[in-house]
């Protein structure tokens, strides 16, 4: 939750966070599993762009551990290092 700056929003339901704050949410729970791959569908759709580096670092820091990380996206990332498949 730190990682993506939800600390202060722990206590509250996610039904009243915003688009972004929910968006946010749904990101910490896919790290918090410990899951090795992360299947992620427009991760930054409703992010600001804070929020989208915070995204980038932890994806980054999931891709350092070993982990793998499948995103599908129309907004640009920046993934140093991760192979790109155009459809």
């Amino acid at each position: 939750m730190q990682a993506l700056d939800l600390d202060a929003l722990a206590d509250i339901p996610v039904r009243l966070l915003s688009t972004g704050q929910r968006r946010r949410a749904s990101i910490a729970r896919v790290a918090a599993t410990g899951a090795p791959v992360w299947l992620l569908d427009e991760p930054a759709n409703g992010l600001d762009l804070t929020s989208i580096t915070r995204l980038e670092a932890l994806i980054a820091r999931h891709r350092s551990s070993g982990g793998i990380v499948l995103v599908a996206t129309h907004l640009p990332l920046s993934l140093p290092g991760a192979r790109e498949i155009a459809l």
